[in-house]
């Protein structure tokens, strides 16, 4: 893996530009990165994630954004795994 999550990162196929904020790996082996864009789209409402194939997401900066607190960040925030099942 060459992009970790947090690095500002560009689309080389459609230059979007943002956060590396997801990662999705299929069995097939073609991974996925989510790119998080600033700004909002033409209806006033944040992006939705973009999502490229790994081979087209260049770094631009590597580690360009942290959570402020690294220890929150850990926390579980909901979701399945707060199900008994999950477990």
């Amino acid at each position: 893996m060459r992009i970790n999550l947090g690095d500002k990162v560009r689309d080389t196929l459609t230059d979007i530009e943002g956060i590396a904020f997801g990662r999705s790996s299929y069995m097939t082996g073609c991974d996925h990165i989510g790119i998080k864009r600033s700004g909002t789209g033409a209806d006033g409402k944040p992006f939705d994630l973009h999502w490229t194939d790994e081979p087209l997401v260049e770094v631009i900066t590597p580690a360009a954004y942290k959570p402020a607190d690294p220890e929150r960040a850990a926390e579980p925030t909901g979701g399945p795994s707060l199900h008994s099942f999950s477990r």
